[in-house]
């Protein structure tokens, strides 16, 4: 009988044990998973070397900001994490590569020469004196699939080996009208999926989703990693010379939904993405590459109209928005364009919109600019204006110099220029994380 109970007694404190072995087991699962659950897009975790009570002493990351959880782990905010490195980047920087940053411009632009499609020791040297942030192709880039490939895959690593910040490589492949690879000629096995207003008609937004992809993967394989794209322009003017089909339609909403789908199936196969033309092209009667293009518009009406597709995407937090050379005199008071207007950039998108990314001109060689400013005049008000990269297709000498002196003679903060640095880095960090570590 003694030894029963004895053998009773110790089954019981096994029992006991493995129920608190098991116990203690699910509580740490149900707290790894709920920090997980909660935290596991905005925070990474790490072991202290340090705690207390009330929070942690970490020696070695002491620059990071963190979250106590619970006792032991910490979890450490990625855009801390993120915003560290990239500080610790522009305190690096000279001047002259953080203005040369803001410049998004054609390889022709670098090179000289016209119809550049290949990178030699000349364009090395020039990249080295004028690291710019981006580079645009054009189909006058583009000889073949091979050509193309090493083209941009040798300006990536040109760049990065540099300085170890990555380089974008952009290019305007809308689809329908507007392409550069799929309606060139030895790139026949890549289809055109055709004019956004077409997609828009079927009205089925997972089209314009399936759109995005496939251009998105074929941009990759050519080593392209930004498409100036989609257009989220209402089609609202049927006089319009140069947005018509380019645009998803003439709804407000439904266009959201499609420059929605579009942006987001870009960004799912690892493209930036670039929404275009704030403040709105789509009630203009002139195209902004031959001359000055105005809406008449008030503020109102485009926030009715044309602003809603930006209410969504900024919602969505979209990578990047081109503002347009077109002007805007019911809203500003002037016929300065928006790309150079202060009114507009500054505290219409970032203030009233409550946009914080990306933000680019439109190409500053189109005759809406080059017809009432000179290059210099024009760089340096659209960084005024709070845009962050300046689109230059051709030679950008003289704008570059304006933008540096006039941080020198202090027209422009260099507190100013850091701040679309800034932007500018969080963006190419967001997809080339790797260069960064």
């Amino acid at each position: 009988m003694g030894k029963y109970k004895d053998l009773m007694f110790k089954v019981a404190t096994i029992v006991i044990v493995l129920a608190s072995l098991a116990m203690v087991l699910i509580i740490y699962i149900s707290l790894e998973r709920d920090v997980k659950e909660n935290d596991r897009k905005s925070a990474i975790l790490i072991t202290p070397n340090k705690t207390k009570k009330e929070g942690a002493v970490v020696d070695d990351i002491k620059p990071y900001n963190f979250k106590w959880v619970y006792n032991g782990v910490l979890a450490v905010d990625s855009e801390s994490i993120r915003d560290y490195k990239i500080e610790n980047i522009i305190s690096q920087m000279t001047l002259e590569e953080k203005v040369a940053q803001m410049f998004f411009v054609g390889i022709d632009g670098i090179s000289g020469v016209k119809g550049t499609t290949a990178l030699n020791d000349d364009i090395k040297k020039r990249l080295e004196k004028f690291p710019v942030g981006g580079i645009i192709i054009f189909g006058k880039n583009i000889s073949g699939k091979e050509q193309l490939k090493k083209l941009n895959e040798e300006l990536a690593l040109e760049c990065e080996s540099r300085n170890n910040i990555p380089l974008f490589i952009g290019i305007d492949e809308e689809g329908g009208s507007i392409t550069r690879i799929s309606s060139k000629d030895g790139f026949d096995d890549i289809k055109n999926v055709g004019n956004m207003g077409d997609i828009g008609n079927t009205g089925d937004f997972l089209n314009s989703y399936d759109a995005a992809v496939y251009i998105a993967r074929y941009l990759k394989e050519y080593n392209i990693n930004l498409d100036f794209a989609p257009v989220a322009d209402i089609n609202s003017n049927p006089r319009n010379p140069i947005i018509g089909s380019r645009a998803f339609g003439s709804e407000p909403k439904e266009v959201s939904d499609m420059v929605e789908a579009f942006r987001k199936g870009l960004n799912d196969e690892g493209v930036v993405s670039c929404i275009k033309h704030f403040p709105g092209h789509g009630d203009t009667e002139t195209d902004s590459h031959k001359g000055i293009a105005v809406s008449n518009r008030t503020l109102e009406e485009l926030k009715q109209s044309e602003f809603i597709p930006y209410y969504r995407a900024i919602e969505n937090d979209v990578d990047m928005i081109m503002v347009a050379h077109i002007s805007v005199p019911k809203v500003t008071g002037d016929d300065v364009p928006a790309s150079l207007s202060k009114k507009v950039v500054t505290d219409i998108l970032r203030n009233d919109l409550e946009y914080d990314g990306v933000v680019i001109t439109d190409a500053m060689d189109m005759k809406a600019i080059t017809n009432y400013y000179g290059q210099g005049d024009a760089a340096v008000l659209a960084v005024n204006s709070g845009c962050d990269f300046i689109l230059e297709s051709q030679a950008c000498s003289e704008a570059y110099k304006a933008v540096l002196n006039s941080v020198r003679n202090g027209d422009i903060s260099e507190e100013r220029i850091n701040e679309s640095v800034r932007r500018i880095l969080r963006l190419k960090y967001k997809y080339k994380k790797e260069v960064f570590e």
